[in-house]
């Protein structure tokens, strides 16, 4: 059965069980077992996770300084948020917690055969921006700010397209374009570019959609329902004109390593 298929009583039934459900994860995400309760094995991905923190830390002041410096001379918008202890405006979501870098850890620690070390190195999202541009000056300004970042001295800029017109593509991810680069001090972090319509849908419905979908202590058949959802609310995006042919071609022709 797909999203099409699923009658109102299906959804409501499904949203009652996924409201429950994300309530549980937030509560379990959020708990941090205290320094003397932790394995040895636990202390050690602590410390590798105040490794990734404090750099990400200390570094993130100065590059939000650029990111916020470009923003000003561009149509964009860098999503912000008002910070509780100071009442300012400040990126949204910017520093990855502690907590969430140790299960980033141990969860990218599979793909590299459990080495805690390397999962730890891999990390490339610890500082992330969100920046909206409108339909009409999404392409060109993506690039100009792309752009910019690379004359300041930014580098190693990695650029996934996830933009696709196939509404039919039940491989759609979430729509927009995602970049991994390299401060000037040589970490790594994230921007992600959305239109307002693809990250509406992305904050409103199919973030809490995802993380169903990745957490295998879901059912099965609620991961596809969830799955079903999502595609059915990223046929819904609109891509802007030619934004499938989007390729970052850089400036500079010998690229730092």
């Amino acid at each position: 059965m797909n999203a099409i298929d699923m009658t109102v009583n299906d959804w409501n039934e499904y949203l009652i069980w996924e409201d429950n459900f994300i309530q549980e994860l937030d509560k379990k995400e959020s708990y941090v077992k205290p320094e003397s309760e932790k394995t040895e094995e636990e202390k050690h991905i602590s410390r590798l996770a105040d490794v990734v923190y404090y750099q990400a830390k200390t570094l993130e002041p100065c590059i939000t300084a650029d990111i916020s410096s470009i923003i000003e001379n561009t149509k964009g918008k860098l999503l912000t948020t008002v910070s509780p202890k100071t009442g300012l405006r400040v990126p949204s979501h910017v520093l990855k917690e502690k907590a969430s870098i140790e299960r980033k850890i141990i969860a990218d620690s599979y793909a590299y055969l459990g080495d805690f070390e390397k999962a730890s190195s891999g990390i490339r999202d610890s500082v992330r921006y969100t920046i909206i541009f409108e339909d009409e000056d999404y392409t060109q300004g993506v690039d100009n700010f792309l752009h910019q970042l690379e004359n300041l001295g930014y580098y190693d800029i990695e650029v996934k397209n996830n933009w696709s017109t196939n509404k039919d593509d039940k491989k759609r991810t979430c729509q927009g374009i995602n970049v991994k680069l390299k401060s000037r001090e040589g970490m790594y972090f994230e921007i992600q570019f959305h239109t307002p319509n693809s990250h509406d849908i992305k904050e409103t419905n199919t973030r809490r959609l995802y993380r169903v979908i990745r957490d295998k202590n879901a059912p099965d058949f609620r991961r596809n329902q969830a799955n079903n959802l999502r595609i059915l609310l990223q046929s819904r995006v609109n891509a802007p004109d030619n934004i499938e042919d989007y390729r970052f071609i850089s400036n500079n022709n010998s690229m730092r390593r």
